[in-house]
């Protein structure tokens, strides 16, 4: 067997691999529709479940020529929310509990995820019922600055399967983003030239999702205290 042959069997072998794994473990699973991950660090035919996410994707062209670190300045307006609306338990008690305040996450090029929990113990049991499910999404949306009651936040509820690596960001661009909202760059501002930018997807309801609430843009958008050069 030759060179060439023997790297294209094992390509395939690796692509075989990749396919069985994404069909186990798939990227996205629509809350509600799809059945909610297990736990994670447990094992599954032989795989070790992975990190899933769960939360709303926000579609914002060239997202990442504003995604610099900024993420001090984000957790300090959610932890500031949390504790402004008594949420629980306290910030210094979240992690033994297997909760979180939501996070603002990166995903591939044009896409923001607003993480509100993970495939925790306490986070899926947390959903097996409408009351403790409500009450969790409830005080995520306090964190963010939102209204409760002012959006369904059982629509378009995700779980992501979280990146192994940068580099699985990247080979997720060709992915479908199942978005809650869109976000256009605030007025005024000039984003980057399209050509500079590697290729992206754009969802297939663009013109349908609804634009992201202003108390969510000031933390995704978060200001800053100097000018940032494209």
């Amino acid at each position: 067997m030759s060179q060439t042959e023997t790297k294209g069997k094992k390509k395939s072998k690796a692509e075989a691999k990749a396919a069985s794994y994404d069909t186990l473990f798939p990227h996205f699973r629509i809350y509600g529709e799809d059945p909610n991950p297990p736990l994670r660090g447990t094992v599954l035919s032989r795989n070790v479940v992975p990190i899933y996410g769960l939360g709303w994707i926000i579609y914002w062209p060239h997202a990442r020529h504003r995604q610099r670190a900024f993420k001090s300045r984000r957790d300090s307006i959610m932890w500031s929310n949390w504790e402004k609306h008594k949420c629980k338990p306290s910030l210094d008690a979240l992690e033994s509990y297997g909760l979180m305040t939501p996070d603002i996450t990166m995903l591939a090029y044009d896409y923001i995820f607003v993480r509100v929990g993970c495939n925790t113990l306490s986070m899926l049991t947390g959903l097996q019922n409408a009351e403790s499910r409500d009450f969790l999404l409830r005080q995520a949306t306090l964190a963010l600055g939102l209204v409760p009651g002012t959006f369904d936040p059982l629509e378009n509820l995700v779980w992501k399967r979280w990146p192994k690596s940068r580099t699985s960001v990247t080979q997720e661009l060709d992915l479908v983003y199942p978005c809650k909202w869109r976000y256009e760059w605030r007025q005024g501002e000039v984003g980057p030239d399209v050509k500079d930018v590697p290729p992206h997807s754009i969802p297939e309801n663009i013109e349908s999702l609804p634009h992201l609430p202003e108390p969510l843009v000031c933390i995704v958008d978060c200001p800053n205290p100097y000018t940032i050069p494209f």
